[in-house]
């Protein structure tokens, strides 16, 4: 399948493209500017599989991290369907829009070493602080891992609500295994409870490495 988009691309006839900063299994999240309130941005796009699911993932992204003003969640600022798909591609390319952050996932941070604990418990607190958020609107984030978590100058933020559970999304298992809280893997419907389990599981990673 060809490239979905490429740089100089404009999603909406708002977003232009100008490189990739990350790739994951499902999509690509790349720097961007706002034509019309001239800024950057980060653009989160499919690389390829199933259009349809992909759609309703990042809606459901973009919805519950709109629902949230927090300083340690990731800001959403849009989400749209770029009318013209590539060939290979059925139907629009769904985007979401996301504040531009500099710095380094928490997963890259650990692959050079385990953190003083002080850093560890900084860093955890304030997943804490974005959990209590969501879940005070209850939200389960589903996700909570390294890879889903920013550090930057001026603090950490949480990204990623693709998965998030609102109490009417449901359907199997989902996450990332290691992290995973275990009545998960018996079908028993999210709870905050699976995201603490999930940052207890963060926390041991930071402190050990492993």
């Amino acid at each position: 399948m060809p490239d979905i988009v490429a740089p100089g691309d404009r999603l909406g006839e708002r977003y232009r493209l100008e490189h990739p900063l990350g790739t994951g299994g499902m999509a690509t999240v790349w720097r961007a500017v706002d034509l019309v309130l001239d800024r950057a941005v980060a653009v989160k796009v499919p690389n390829e599989g199933r259009p349809e699911e992909f759609a309703r993932r990042l809606r459901q992204e973009a919805q519950a991290a709109a629902a949230l003003t927090h300083p340690n969640i990731t800001g959403v600022y849009d989400y749209g369907e770029h009318e013209a798909g590539p060939v290979g591609w059925p139907g629009h390319i769904p985007y979401v829009v996301m504040e531009l952050l500099d710095g380094e996932t928490l997963a890259t941070r650990l692959a050079r070493g385990p953190l003083p604990w002080r850093e560890a418990a900084g860093i955890c607190a304030r997943i804490a602080d974005a959990l209590a958020a969501a879940h005070a609107a209850g939200i389960v984030h589903r996700d909570i891992k390294p890879a889903n978590v920013f550090l930057t100058a001026v603090g950490v933020k949480v990204l990623d609500f693709g998965i998030a559970f609102t109490g009417t999304s449901g359907g199997p298992v989902l996450g990332t295994p290691a992290y995973v809280a275990p009545e998960l893997l018996t079908g028993t419907s999210p709870t905050p409870a699976a995201d603490i389990y999930s940052l207890g599981v963060v926390l041991h990673e930071c402190l050990t490495g492993a």
